[in-house]
C-alpha cells in the first residue's frame, strides 16, 4: 500500500467537505484531493498546477468558494531579543526551481477552477468571500486579498495565524517582540488593534535562553466567543540548573479581555500547535485526544481499534497503528467533528496511511483528564 496522509480539510456545509493530502514516497510523492458529498468520500483530480504538491492545505467560504495552496510550514518562532529566526526564499518555499514565483492557490466556484495568483508563500489562510481573505506569509506578516491582488499589512506583531467570524470580526495571533509574549489584534472592518494578553516567564529576573511565548492558532466562533493555543517554551543549556515545565496554553476572548488556563499535565507535552475545532456542544476538540467541555473539564478521548492512544491496548506492538491528526473541523450546524490526518503502523518501515475519523461529543467512551 502506497505511503499517504492528509493535510488539511474544511467543511462547507452539513454533507460537504474537502480533504487535501499526499500519496507516494519521496521523491514521488504528489498530492491528493478527497470530496465529501452524500456521506462518502471520493477521490477527484487536482488542479494540474498543484498535482505534483505534497504540501496541500484548504480553506474555504461556502460551497461556490474552495481554496486550495500550497501551505509553507510555519517557521519557528524567534525567542525574547531575537529579530526573526531564518525562513526560507519564496522559491525554496514554494517548492519551486529557483527563478520560478510561487504556485498560485486554486479557487473552486462549483463549477471549475480559477487560479489565484499568490506571489509570497501562505503559512495560514482565512478565506470570507472570493474577494475577501487574509493570508499569513513566512516573515509573519498579514496579507489582504481583494478579489484582484494582495496587499500587505503592517502590524507590530509576527502573525501566526488568522481566522474570522466575519469581514469586521478578524483575529491574528503570533508573538510580540522583543520580548517574546503572546500577540493577538483584531480587525473591525477598518483597522487593527491590539489587544492585552497575560505574560508568561519562567522567571522574574528576566528571560532564559531562547526564552519563547507564542499563539499558532486560533478560532473565532463569535465576537465574544475567540479562542487560541500557544505555548511558553525555552532552549535549555549546559549551565542551567534544572529545567522549567513546558507550558501550554489555551486562551480564551470573551468580548472583553484574554484569560489562560494550563493544560493538564498529561496533555502538556503533546505538541503545542495542534488543529482545534468546536464540538457544537458549546466545548472545543484539541487535537487527536483531548475534549474540553463547557464547564472547562478535560476529557479524553479515546482512540479507534487497535490505534495507540490514552489506554492502553492488548494488540501486539507490530499490529499497533498511531494516530496523527493535522486538522479538525466541525460539520456546520451539527454535533459532527471530522479529523484527517495519517495512521502510522509498527512496522520497521513506519508506513503511514492517511486516515479521517469521525467525532460526536455524545459518544462514549471518554474519561476525565488530570
Amino acid at each position: 500500500m502506497p505511503d499517504s496522509g492528509l493535510n488539511g480539510l474544511v467543511t462547507v456545509s452539513a454533507d460537504e467537505a474537502w480533504a487535501v493530502g499526499r500519496t507516494g514516497k519521496p521523491p514521488r510523492r504528489r498530492g491528493s484531493l478527497l470530496h465529501y458529498a452524500a456521506g462518502r468520500w471520493n477521490p477527484v483530480p487536482l488542479p494540474v498546477e498543484l498535482r505534483d504538491d505534497p504540501e496541500l492545505k484548504a480553506a474555504a467560504s461556502a460551497p461556490h468558494d474552495v481554496w486550495i495552496y500550497h501551505r509553507e510550514p510555519t517557521p519557528l518562532p524567534p525567542a525574547a531579543g531575537e529579530a526573526s529566526r531564518p525562513y526560507p526564499s519564496p522559491a525554496e518555499a514554494s517548492g519551486q526551481p529557483d527563478g520560478l514565483p510561487p504556485r498560485p492557490a486554486m479557487r473552486w466556484d462549483g463549477k471549475r477552477w480559477h487560479r489565484i495568483p499568490a506571489p509570497f508563500p501562505i503559512t495560514a489562510l482565512r478565506v470570507l468571500s472570493p474577494r475577501n481573505a487574509w493570508a499569513v506569509d513566512p516573515e509573519g506578516a498579514l496579507r489582504h486579498w481583494d478579489g484582484r491582488r494582495w496587499q500587505r499589512n503592517r502590524l507590530p506583531v509576527q502573525v501566526r495565524d488568522v481566522d474570522a467570524s466575519s469581514p469586521d470580526d478578524v483575529w491574528a495571533v503570533g508573538i510580540r517582540m522583543p520580548l517574546a509574549q503572546f500577540a493577538a489584534m483584531h480587525f473591525d472592518g477598518h483597522s487593527w488593534q491590539r489587544t492585552r494578553l497575560p505574560e508568561h516567564r519562567f522567571t522574574h529576573d528576566g528571560t532564559l535562553p531562547g526564552e519563547t511565548s507564542s499563539l499558532g492558532y486560533v478560532r473565532v466562533l463569535a465576537a465574544d466567543d475567540v479562542w487560541a493555543t500557544g505555548a511558553h517554551t525555552w532552549e535549555p543549556d549546559d549551565e542551567a540548573p534544572t529545567d522549567p515545565p513546558f507550558e501550554k496554553y489555551l486562551l480564551h476572548w470573551d468580548g472583553q479581555r484574554w484569560t489562560s488556563a494550563a493544560y493538564p499535565p498529561r496533555a502538556a507535552h503533546d505538541a503545542p500547535i495542534q488543529p482545534m475545532a468546536p464540538d457544537g456542544s458549546g466545548g472545543l476538540v484539541l487535537g487527536a485526544w483531548l475534549r474540553r467541555t463547557p464547564t472547562g473539564r478535560y476529557l479524553g478521548i479515546d482512540a479507534p481499534p487497535r490505534v495507540e492512544g490514552w489506554t492502553n491496548t492488548e494488540v501486539k506492538p507490530s499490529k499497533r497503528r498511531w494516530l496523527s491528526l493535522s486538522d479538525l473541523a466541525e460539520a456546520p450546524g451539527t454535533h459532527t467533528l471530522f479529523g484527517v490526518g495519517a495512521l502510522t503502523d509498527g512496522t520497521t518501515d513506519r508506513t503511514s496511511r492517511a486516515v479521517i475519523v469521525r467525532y460526536q461529543p455524545s459518544e462514549p467512551p471518554v474519561h476525565r483528564v488530570h
